[in-house]
């Protein structure tokens, strides 16, 4: 199932909110977020892709769910406030913008359209999800 294109317009609040964050950089391999991490701060991705992967108990590495430039993560976290379940890695360079959690749902409450945004992406992803649960 391929994500939902966001329109341009919304594109470009999400795009100027995040730039006014801090910039960071990560090499390909480096590990984001590591499971039980508290998160308090969601990624932008400007360049480069990343990966939510869950290590199973025989030790395979199970890739959940791709993102690429435009994206940003976690979400999941930003509305439940729990740790980190996953192991979120750099599969490529990747240059991110980062925004307090707070930043982003104070954010999202002032603007619907961006919330809806983001709510659509949610269920894309777990949609395609569901699609991997029953292949």
């Amino acid at each position: 199932m391929k994500q939902q294109r966001t329109n341009a317009v919304v594109g470009k609040k999400i795009a100027d909110f995040f730039f006014s964050g801090a910039k960071r950089s990560f090499q390909k391999g480096s590990i984001i977020l590591r499971p039980g991490e508290s998160i308090s701060s969601i990624f932008f991705i400007q360049s480069g892709y990343v990966r939510i992967v869950h290590h199973t108990k025989k030790g395979d590495a199970v890739t959940l769910h791709l993102f690429r430039p435009g994206c940003f993560f976690p979400l999941i976290n930003l509305f439940n406030g729990k740790p980190s379940q996953y192991t979120i890695e750099a599969l490529s360079p990747v240059t991110v913008y980062e925004k307090s959690s707070m930043h982003v749902r104070e954010y999202l409450h002032l603007h619907p359209d961006v919330l809806f945004d983001v709510t659509a992406r949610l269920l894309s992803g777990i949609e395609g999800l569901l699609l991997r649960v029953t292949l």
